[in-house]
């Protein structure tokens, strides 16, 4: 496969990337907060954080077997659905039961620091099969980590940014501004997506998982919800 016209594609994941993690890193470290001052009790933001969790793994299993059939560049942009989905709706509501939804839905449980941003369902496998060079498709993951790593100092800036906005909107005004901003910083990251060229689709012949990859689920499941 001709590397070059993936080269424009190559720089709007790293965009990406740098959206995605500067967004997720903020809701990371905000949510827990976030769902304290609205009242919700300590036990509960646990609870409500198993079921993030388990969301997390379930998505990526099913949107990863998607991607197999689809194309990974579909992957990623469905990937990317569940965090602009929950910022949108911490955005625009307040309403208990809705907010709890984003939390779970958000993807802010997982790796930590740059990492989150910079892996989502579909990233690895995308580059595979257009880099299948081992040495050049290492070099593209680092850069991508890096640039995600960076990127997440913005979202302990905007958590920064709340002890100034609280003063003048309070708690959850400063609160819901910010996550004005972390959905468009995630709707950046989706348009990026979108504009990336297609990777060319290989044939699928399972038409399930097989039992040693689903015990290896079970027990990544039962790992994160643990955890």
């Amino acid at each position: 496969m001709t590397h070059e016209p993936y080269s424009a594609s190559f720089r709007l994941i790293l965009s990406s990337r740098a959206f995605r993690s500067a967004g997720l890193i903020f809701m990371a470290l905000s949510l827990p907060l976030y769902l304290l001052v609205n009242r919700i009790s300590i036990v509960n933001v646990g609870i409500i954080y198993v079921g993030t969790a388990l969301s997390n793994v379930l998505l990526s299993l099913g949107i990863g077997m998607l991607g197999d059939r689809i194309g990974y560049k579909y992957s990623l942009i469905m990937g990317e659905l569940p965090a602009l989905l929950a910022s949108g709706i911490l955005s625009f509501t307040r309403s208990i039961p809705l907010i709890v939804i984003a939390t779970i839905i958000s993807g802010s449980a997982g790796a930590p620091g740059g990492m989150r941003g910079s892996f989502s369902v579909g990233i690895t496998p995308y580059l595979a099969r257009i880099w299948q060079d081992p040495s050049v498709r290492i070099s593209k993951m680092a850069n991508i980590t890096f640039v995600a790593s960076v990127a997440s100092i913005g979202g302990s800036l905007l958590l920064y940014l709340h002890g100034f906005l609280s003063r003048i909107y309070g708690n959850e005004g400063a609160f819901v501004m910010l996550y004005h901003a972390t959905f468009f910083l995630i709707m950046l990251s989706f348009i990026s997506l979108m504009l990336i060229k297609r990777d060319q689709r290989q044939i699928k012949t399972t038409k399930f998982l097989r039992r040693e990859t689903l015990h290896f689920s079970a027990r990544v499941i039962t790992t994160n919800i643990i955890n």
